[in-house]
């Protein structure tokens, strides 16, 4: 989209950056660096959306994270929330170019997706739309962008992406911190498998090879991805720890039989010492 001038502070920025669709790029005159620009006005916003994105602003802003976008600027007499840049686009398009990542990226990414999650949770926060279009990447870095719709939920609306709602979101309205554990397992399957599973469907990773790795992901994803919010595990953290320890598990039966003697020999060396 072209570049919708809003301030003489801001200029078009020339380069080639796929973000967030909702923003736009743009060269900070005065500190000469790039920023990304959410506008209110120039997208006919009403008055709820300025709401909705000043609260967006708070609650991003109160966060000195390093996977969570900078709010650097909030000035509503200009109808505009600046935010840092990120350089390597966002999660949606890598998908969009890769089909479908390793699942030993799949399986990183999940873990530092859910281990941030769980610090804005315990900051007394949910996100409730965590997508591949809401997660950017800066300098290799996960970065998750975007709470407007946390802003809307503690202003007391409902929103959110159809897509990666949870069952009880969609269902009542209702979400907590169990809902973004819901998304985020919907994030990891899709980034394995290339396309989100159908509703209601249990999670399964036909690109994997049938073996240790595979069926411990797909309980994992399975857990996170409950009907019943209560399945799911306790919090990020614990998601994250058996996100990883399934992932790390081996990828072929036969690995297994040698990592199990393996083990067996440190034992007993281990006795004999």
């Amino acid at each position: 989209a072209p570049f919708r001038a809003v301030d003489p502070d801001y200029a078009p920025f020339a380069g080639d950056l796929v973000g967030n669709d909702e923003n736009d790029f743009a060269r900070d005159r005065v500190i000469d660096r790039e920023v990304a620009l959410k506008i209110f006005h120039a997208r006919g916003a009403a008055n709820e959306r300025r709401a909705r994105i000043v609260q967006e602003a708070r609650i991003a802003g109160s966060f000195d994270h390093p996977h969570i976008v900078p709010i650097l600027d909030l000035d509503e007499s200009r109808d505009l929330l600046v935010m840092a840049l990120c350089d390597g686009g966002s999660l949606q398009r890598r998908i969009v170019v890769e089909k479908k990542l390793r699942h030993t990226d799949a399986v990183e990414l999940g873990a530092v997706l859910l281990r941030t999650l769980s610090d804005i949770h315990d900051a007394g926060h949910v996100h409730l739309d965590v997508k591949p279009s809401n997660l950017l990447f800066h300098e290799g870095q996960l970065m998750l962008c975007d709470f407007g719709t946390a802003g809307m939920r503690e202003m007391g609306a409902l929103a959110g992406t159809r897509a990666y709602m949870a069952p009880e979101h969609r269902a009542t309205g209702h979400a907590d911190a169990k809902a973004d554990l819901y998304m985020a397992g919907l994030v990891v399957v899709e980034c394995i498998d290339g396309r989100l599973p159908a509703f209601g469907k249990a999670p399964a990773s036909p690109s994997l090879p049938v073996g240790p790795r595979r069926r411990a992901l797909e309980r994992v994803l399975a857990k996170m991805c409950a009907t019943d919010p209560l399945e799911r595990p306790v919090d990020g953290r614990s998601a994250a720890d058996l996100l990883l320890e399934a992932g790390a598990l081996p990828l072929h039966e036969k690995d297994g039989g040698a990592l199990y003697h393996h083990v067996e020999s440190l034992a007993a060396r281990e006795g004999e010492a």
